[in-house]
């Protein structure tokens, strides 16, 4: 009888704490269960003219000039992606009405540099996203340095962009994070130009095949880098990797699959950067 009376308080113990346990968790649980839903997919103007006006985040499908009508009616949109999206230069200036956006992606290859201009009125994006804008060119993405809060830039499978895009990205106030991947027409003259500004944080530039050792020399010059990812560019040699050594703001180093880079070399970089993850084929084992 006494062991049991000895129990009783750390049973009722273990039963508030359990009771605390389902009052405060379960509600946190569904609320994440709820913010981590797929976002409503908008495909037609119809589905957009089913959303609310106050909507600030906003993603469709296949969209067409006509439907890109319907965005009309967004009050204080924030976020817009525009995937696979069949609109042409026609469709830009329903994009280019919301000023207030912050974030802006779109997946359009009938878009020129006549449409995506119109994007210089939105003078509050953070992040702008191309990909697969084969039509758009360099000289068309000359505002950037207009966009006085732009910090990121991606650019996928815009085909027609050339080394000139680095001399606009440079004059980008407040651009850190540049991605251009699968930019075959870039060399070693656009990592001479990033140079320039040794204040990018993070650089992609996987699959721009055309640049070399002489343009990644230039890339070591970017002292506040924290994130590169250099996948194509198969010509480095453990030779090379010594480029590497001065960057110690790296976090973050991908190096190309398919060089020819021998462990020695490898475990001698990571003595050199013991604070940054450098990865050569382990990410694709």
């Amino acid at each position: 009888m006494a062991d049991e009376n000895r129990f009783r308080p750390f049973v009722k113990d273990k039963a508030v704490l359990l009771i605390l346990a389902v009052v405060l968790v379960v509600p946190v649980a569904a609320y994440l269960a709820v913010a981590r839903q797929a976002p409503v997919i908008a495909e037609s103007g119809s589905d957009l003219k089913a959303l609310p006006a106050d909507e600030k985040h906003v993603v469709t499908r296949r969209l067409k000039d006509t439907d890109l009508e319907a965005l009309e009616r967004f009050t204080d949109l924030e976020e817009l992606q525009l995937h696979y999206c069949d609109m042409t230069d026609a469709g830009a200036p329903y994009i280019a009405a919301h000023t207030g956006l912050r974030r802006l992606v779109v997946n359009a290859m009938a878009l020129t540099d006549a449409g995506v201009a119109t994007f210089a009125a939105l003078s509050n994006l953070e992040e702008l996203i191309l990909v697969g804008c084969v039509e758009v060119t360099s000289s068309g993405l000359r505002f950037l340095p207009q966009l006085p809060n732009l910090k990121s830039l991606v650019l996928n499978q815009c085909i027609a962009i050339d080394d000139d895009i680095a001399e606009i990205l440079v004059a980008c106030p407040n651009l850190r994070n540049i991605e251009l991947e699968v930019l075959r027409n870039l060399t070693d003259r656009c990592c001479e130009t990033l140079a320039k500004r040794p204040d990018i944080t993070r650089l992609n530039l996987d699959m721009s095949t055309r640049i070399t050792r002489a343009g990644v020399v230039h890339l070591g010059k970017i002292s506040a880098l924290e994130w590169l990812s250099l996948h194509g560019i198969d010509s480095l040699t453990d030779d090379d990797l010594p480029i590497f050594y001065g960057m110690a703001n790296l976090k973050y180093l991908q190096l190309p699959l398919h060089a020819q880079l021998s462990d020695g070399a490898l475990n001698q970089l990571r003595a050199e950067l013991p604070n940054c993850q450098v990865l050569y084929k382990e990410s694709h084992e």
